[in-house]
């Protein structure tokens, strides 16, 4: 597939393999601080941690922390020059090796720029 791929291309192509997402994955592995609340407008409960790919709808990260799917998390994502924002909610959450988990998320909140910055592969667009 290449990077034109239309969303019902995707599916297509996806169902052949497997895959049942309807958006394509960009690998991406970039630093990122998240919050897990905020007490009197800051950010409580910070943790760290990196993008390991994002799509359209959501982003896989690893981080050395746990949380609760159905969890509210702010990221700030250092990518391109830019720090990006976006509230995403935990689908899953699990641990790989002892101090590593990996969390799947999906945007609940995230500008259209930052979507963009995200998603587009480096030097598209």
């Amino acid at each position: 597939m290449t990077e034109a791929t239309t969303e019902s291309e995707s599916r297509i192509a996806g169902g052949a393999t497997g895959e049942r997402r309807a958006h394509r994955r960009r690998t991406v592995s970039c630093l990122l601080n998240f919050h897990l609340g905020e007490r009197f407008g800051a950010p409580v409960n910070i943790g760290v941690g990196k993008v390991v790919d994002v799509s359209m709808t959501g982003v896989r990260l690893e981080t050395d922390r746990d949380v609760t799917e159905g969890q509210l998390l702010g990221l700030e994502v250092a990518l391109e020059q830019r720090i990006v924002h976006a509230t995403v909610r935990v689908v899953h959450s699990g641990r790989v090796e002892p101090g590593l988990f990996v969390i799947g998320a999906k945007f609940v909140s995230i500008g259209d720029r930052d979507r963009a910055t995200l998603c587009v592969p480096i030097g598209v667009g």
